[in-house]
C-alpha cells in the first residue's frame, strides 16, 4: 500500500505539486545556479538508494487538465485512508526514517606497560676494554610521566647491567703483552622479557671474552614487583618450608636429560645449587624459566639451557601476596617480546 502512495506522490510531483512525506529529502545548490536541486532519498535496510531524478527551482507548473488533478488528488486520499485502517506494520518491520552513521569502533585497549632496550657502550682502547650490552627499560603508552616505582625499577637495571660490566674492566693492560691480542670484550642483550601491569621479568645474556680459546656465557635474570619497585629474588616467590627448589631441580634435570638424550652426560653435580635455592630465574605468563649456563650441567659443547617449569606445578608452594601468587590466580596483561632462546619444557 505504501508503494502505491508513494507512487502516487512522485506522479503529483511531475505534475507541480510538491509532497514532502515519508520519502525525505536533502537540498543542495543547483550545478547551473538556477536554484536549488532536491535529491530524494529512500531508506531501503541498512542502505541509502538515491533516486537519480532532480530538478530546479523555481519551476513553472505542467499543464495539465483540472479534473486529471483532481481525480488523482482524490484517489490518494483514499489510499491514505486505507492505508491508515489497515493492519499495523509487522513489530520486526523497520521504520522509515534517516540511518544514523554507526559509532566508530572503540580502539582496543592494549598494555598500560611496554619494554623498551636500552644500550650499555664502553670504549677504552688504553684497556683494550669494549661492553656493548642491551638492556631493557620500561616505558609506559599513555604518554603520562613514570610511577616512581617503574622509575626505580629502571634505574635498578641500570645499576645491576653497569655493575656487571665492571666486574670484567681490567685495572691495566697485562704486563708485557700485546694489548690487542688479549682483547677484554662483553657482549649481551635480552633475548626475553615479561611484564605485565605489577610485574616485570626479563633475563640479560651476556658473553664475555677475557682471553683463552673462548669466551663464557652469564646470565642476569630480572624480576620487580612494579607495585613497590622492589626487586624479587626466586626465594620471595614461594611461602617457606615449601620443596619449591626441589621441585625446579627436578623440572630442570628431566628437561635437560631430554635435550641431551645419548649426546652427552648430566653433570648431576650441577643441580645441587638449584636445590639450595641459588637459580637463575625468570618468570614467563605460563611458567617458570630456570637459565642454566654451559658448564653447569654438561661440557660447554652442549650450550646453555633455558627450562620451563609450568606454573601449576609450583602454584601450591606460592607465598600469599607475592608476584606468583598473583601470576597464578589468572591471566595477566602482557605484552611479550618473542624469546630467541632455546627453551625445554621439564615437565
Amino acid at each position: 500500500m505504501r508503494r502505491v502512495v508513494r507512487r502516487l506522490e512522485l506522479d503529483l510531483d511531475r505534475l507541480g505539486v510538491e509532497v514532502v512525506g515519508e520519502i525525505g529529502e536533502r537540498r543542495e545548490g543547483g550545478a547551473d545556479g538556477g536554484g536549488e536541486r532536491v535529491l530524494h532519498e529512500e531508506s531501503v535496510g541498512m542502505r541509502t538508494a538515491k533516486l537519480p531524478r532532480a530538478y530546479a527551482r523555481p519551476r513553472s507548473l505542467a499543464r495539465c487538465s483540472h479534473m486529471r488533478l483532481a481525480s488523482l488528488v482524490a484517489l490518494l486520499a483514499g489510499l491514505t485512508v486505507l492505508a491508515a485502517c489497515g493492519p499495523d506494520p509487522a513489530p520486526d518491520a523497520p521504520e522509515a526514517g534517516p540511518l544514523e552513521s554507526p559509532a566508530p569502533p572503540s580502539p582496543t585497549s592494549g598494555p598500560s606497560l611496554t619494554v623498551a632496550v636500552d644500550s650499555l657502550l664502553r670504549d677504552e682502547p688504553d684497556l683494550n676494554y669494549r661492553v656493548a650490552i642491551g638492556y631493557p627499560q620500561i616505558r609506559g603508552t599513555s604518554g603520562e610521566p613514570m610511577a616512581p616505582a617503574l622509575q626505580a625499577v629502571n634505574a635498578a637495571i641500570r645499576d645491576t647491567v653497569e655493575a656487571l660490566a665492571d666486574d670484567f674492566r681490567p685495572e691495566a693492560p697485562p704486563p708485557g703483552a700485546d694489548a690487542p691480542h688479549y682483547p677484554v670484550e662483553v657482549d649481551g642483550g635480552t633475548p626475553r622479557s615479561w611484564i605485565s601491569d605489577d610485574a616485570f621479568s626479563a633475563l640479560v645474556e651476556v658473553y664475555a671474552y677475557t682471553g683463552g680459546a673462548h669466551g663464557n656465557t652469564y646470565f642476569l635474570p630480572l624480576t620487580f614487583d612494579l607495585t613497590t619497585g622492589e626487586a624479587v629474588r626466586p626465594a620471595d616467590l614461594f611461602a617457606e618450608g615449601t620443596p619449591w627448589a626441589d621441585t625446579l631441580a627436578a623440572h630442570t634435570e628431566r628437561g635437560v636429560l631430554r635435550w641431551l638424550g645419548d649426546r652427552g652426560a648430566l653433570f648431576a653435580e650441577g643441580l645441587d645449587p638449584i636445590r639450595e635455592g641459588r637459580v637463575d630465574l625468570t618468570l614467563d605468563p605460563d611458567s617458570l624459566v630456570v637459565h642454566v649456563p654451559p658448564y653447569q650441567l654438561s661440557a660447554y659443547a652442549a650450550g646453555s639451557f633455558h627450562v620451563g617449569v609450568p606454573l601449576s606445578a609450583v602454584a601450591p608452594f606460592a607465598r600469599p601476596g607475592s608476584v606468583l601468587a598473583r601470576l597464578t590466580d589468572g591471566p595477566a596483561v602482557q605484552a611479550t617480546d618473542p624469546s630467541t632462546s632455546r627453551t625445554l619444557r621439564g615437565d
